[in-house]
């Protein structure tokens, strides 16, 4: 479902789908449920993304402080 390659991921919603469908036969049916899907994982994304934001910070940022 999620490829991870470095920095860089892909995920593939056919097969993310396909996996939910195995675990609950008819689970993903109407626009309605895709558009959740879709939004969901685009949700977790965005998240992962601003965490890792947030925890690599340039050397000039972090070592900053000790100039003043």
């Amino acid at each position: 479902m999620v490829v991870n390659a470095g920095a860089e991921a892909a995920v593939s919603m056919k097969r993310l789908i396909a996996h939910l469908r195995k675990q609950r036969i008819g689970m993903v049916q109407t626009v309605q449920q895709y558009i959740f899907i879709y939004q969901a994982v685009y949700d977790e994304i965005q998240e992962a993304f601003s965490a890792s934001q947030q925890t690599a910070q340039p050397l000039s940022k972090a070592s900053g402080s000790s100039h003043g």
